[in-house]
Order: structure tokens, then sequence, then C-alpha cells
């Protein structure tokens, strides 16, 4: 049930969406163009690292962002990838797409610098590649895959993790964070040659814990 404010974080959030749905953020020297309600994941992969550290993601091959968003994991790992690293964005709102190419775009300078191989795809992850719902969320952050209609989705492509990682090299490493999709999509994928796996877990934990157990990681739950 709803508090009360839930109710009113969620009638501003929705105000701003509709009064101004993007903007301009000044990092430094970044100027990202983001999500107006967006600043909780800004807060997650630029400021804070909750998936992986700096040293990781510079001693990966190959970095997934699954549920990319805007894209701020993905500019996380541009700047601190290691020359060479092949970095991959999957994102199934359109709208987010046009932001996350935007920011790529602004580093593209640090791209060619460091030799970076970066692919962005609008695709929503999967375990199977059909046409699906994308349930539009009143917070940009919380779209999910949906098999009921309610008016407000969109029909989106969709991309296995298995054909992900086909395009990876070395040692990947992955962030997932896709709403819901993450049991069914690593119950049915072959992670076993992927060297680390971070999932935001919308659920029970525990039958993720489970998946990633059965294909040899070890794990453990960060709150």
């Amino acid at each position: 049930m709803l508090t009360q404010f839930d109710l009113l974080r969620k009638g501003f959030i929705r105000l701003l969406n509709v009064l101004h749905p993007f903007t301009t953020l000044k990092i430094g020297p970044l100027s990202l163009h983001v999500f107006t309600d967006g600043f909780g994941s800004i807060e997650e992969n630029i400021f804070n690292n909750v998936y992986f550290t700096s040293k990781e993601i510079k001693d990966a091959d190959t970095i997934i962002d699954l549920g990319a968003h805007h894209c701020s994991f993905t500019i996380n790992s541009i700047i601190k990838s290691s020359p060479g690293s092949t970095i991959i964005a999957v994102e199934p709102n359109p709208l987010a797409i046009k932001l996350c190419i935007d920011n790529i775009k602004a580093l593209s300078w640090l791209i060619s610098k460091k030799e970076l191989s970066v692919k962005i795809f609008n695709r929503a992850v999967w375990d199977s590649e059909e046409i699906i719902n994308l349930k539009l969320s009143w917070w940009s952050e919380g779209s999910y895959i949906s098999s009921e209609l309610h008016g407000n989705e969109i029909k989106v492509k969709a991309i296995t993790l298995d054909n992900i990682i086909k395009l990876a090299r070395g040692k990947t490493i992955i962030k997932m964070d896709i709403e819901g999709a993450e049991y069914r999509v690593l119950k049915n994928s072959n992670i076993r040659d992927v060297h680390m796996i971070a999932v935001e877990v919308h659920g029970d934990p525990n039958t993720i814990v489970e998946i990633l157990r059965s294909q040899g990681f070890k794990t453990y739950i960060q709150h």
C-alpha cells in the first residue's frame, strides 16, 4: 500500500515527466542528457559504483550494461575501462536510447583515444528473440516487460543474453537491471564464461542466487 509520501513522490515525478522530462546534468567536465527523474541511476553508477568497483571495470575486457536507461553505467565504464575494451549497452526504451546515443557521442573523443568498441542495442533482454510488450512506467527507471495490455505499452524487439554474450571477448562483466525479467533471462542463459555479474533483483533474491550458484558463481547479497 502506498504511503502519503509515496503518493506525493509519484505525483511530483509524474509532473516532472510532463513539464520537463529531460535535462542536462553537469558532472565535472561531463554534460549528460538524462531523464529528469533519473538521478537515482546517476548516483548508483557514477558516484557510488554500486555494481562494480573502478578496478573491476578497468580489469574487464568486455563490459555489458543490461537495462542501460540513459547509459550512466555505460558512461562510467567508458571513463574507467582500459584501452581496447568492448562496451555493450542494451535498453528497450527508444526514448532512453536517444539519450544514450547523445551521451556516448559526447564522449566520442575519449572512445577514439582509448580505441574502445562501444555497441548500443535498442532491445529488451529476454529468453527468446521476439516482439514483446514494454510497459512504460510513470517513473523512467521502472518500465518493464509485460504480457498484459494496459494501454501504455509499446512493442519492442527482444534479444537473448546468450546472443549478447557472443559479442563479448575476454574477461566479461555484466551489470543487469531489467526490472523483473532477470529470473527468466538467467534461468535460460549460459553465463558460465562470464567473469562477474551484478544483478539488481526484483523479488526474492534467493531464486537468483540459486541460478547463479548452479552455473558456478560464488554469490553475495548487497543491500
